[in-house]
């Protein structure tokens, strides 16, 4: 639970698996509005990829139960092209700054092979001083140290002398798609390329790994955000050459529901 929501890494739920059998679509959306209800949580969203003229079963069950669509849009990169292909899409200005970015940072890779804790809380302290308050659970940061340690996650921490740790990078595999989730880059030293080499690292290793896809999340349109999100999401962009779209729908928690 993440700001009154059930999330991963601030994403709505998306449900891997339920074979177009509507039975365990039902016992799985009774699960989630059981844990939604526990949490006292009034709703959840969920995200349905599969969609069209037509509504999935998804969709169909979704809406039948009350639940509100909404169209977003996210960056998405095939990892199954050609690197020099992928590295072409990329936008005109990141080529150099990645360039950059990798001359003059070395980077740290946290995963099940480096499961270095010592690291782990560095970033966690990072992270704090970065955004000047804690901003998350105890059992959040626990469960990310624990996706590293199963080798579904990894972090790529870049430090730069002389300033030390500048960039983390946390990225975690869900079947054949990495997603881009936390990340934290020193905001005194913004005229530098901190991110672009760190995500585009990132995003390579997860091709090497065979991964299909990368996922860097949600884009807003301007105005429809604030200025800061809206930026946020222009810079994920830049990594691709088209955004794709799926329905995320907003359900309400169903109270007569009891454990």
């Amino acid at each position: 639970m993440q700001n009154g929501k059930l999330t991963y890494n601030g994403r709505a739920i998306e449900i891997l698996y339920h074979g177009n059998n509507k039975n365990i679509l039902v016992i799985i959306l009774k699960e989630i509005n059981q844990i939604a209800y526990n949490a006292g949580l009034k709703n959840f969203s969920i995200n349905d990829y599969d969609f069209g003229r037509k509504f999935s079963l998804l969709g169909k069950h979704a809406y039948n139960i009350g639940g509100i669509p909404s169209l977003k849009f996210e960056a998405t990169i095939d990892l199954t092209q050609d690197e020099k292909i992928i590295h072409s899409n990329l936008r005109k200005s990141y080529k150099s700054l990645i360039n950059q970015g990798e001359q003059e940072t070395e980077f740290t890779i946290i995963n099940i092979d480096n499961l270095d804790r010592k690291q782990f809380e560095a970033y966690r302290s990072f992270h704090k001083r970065v955004a000047g308050r804690t901003t998350r659970t105890d059992e959040s940061w626990e469960a990310q140290f624990q996706m590293i340690a199963t080798g579904c996650a990894e972090l790529i921490m870049g430090k730069m002398e002389p300033y030390g740790l500048v960039s983390s990078t946390f990225c975690s595999d869900f079947g054949d798609t990495t997603f881009y989730g936390a990340a934290v880059y020193d905001r005194d030293l913004f005229q530098m390329p901190l991110a672009h080499a760190s995500v585009y690292k990132s995003m390579m290793r997860a091709k090497r790994r065979g991964q299909s896809l990368f996922n860097m999340g949600i884009i807003c349109q301007k105005n429809t955000v604030s200025d800061k999100e809206y930026n946020i999401g222009n810079f994920k962009k830049g990594f691709c050459n088209k955004l794709s779209c799926f329905i995320e729908w907003h359900i309400t928690v169903d109270r007569g529901r009891k454990s």
